[in-house]
């Protein structure tokens, strides 16, 4: 059973999970797209970003254990049709390589974005 949506941060034109699923993207990555796509229309960006910055460094203490993803669902379709650009494009990018080949310097390239964009927020807080 699918719920109808009403929150801002589902108004997407392809939803996280129509992404994630036909690409078996891991769990881990999958919720650092999540996190990362949506932080600035949910109204946690902070916590969010925390999540994400979370998942990312979880992701990268296990690289070991790394399984390919594959690509079902374009990836420039999606960033198109969500109209993704600058860094957090730069992030979903990076993820999704990263998910694909098991490339560690990717997902550390993602942790510093973010870090980047965490950094960003707490300087406009102060």
């Amino acid at each position: 059973m699918v719920r109808e949506k009403h929150n801002q941060h589902y108004r997407a034109s392809i939803q996280a999970w129509d992404f994630i699923v036909p690409n078996k993207m891991s769990f881990l990555a999958g919720n650092i797209l999540k996190y990362v796509e949506r932080y600035d229309r949910k109204g946690t960006p902070l916590q969010d970003l925390e999540k994400a910055l979370d998942y990312t460094n979880k992701y990268i203490e296990n690289i070991d254990y790394h399984q390919p993803c594959e690509e079902v669902v374009s990836m420039g379709e999606y960033l198109f049709a969500n109209q993704i650009e600058g860094t957090k494009k730069e992030i979903i990018i990076q993820l999704f390589h990263a998910d694909l080949t098991g490339n560690i310097e990717c997902l550390r390239e993602v942790a510093w974005h973010i870090q980047k964009i965490i950094g960003d927020y707490d300087g406009n807080q102060k």
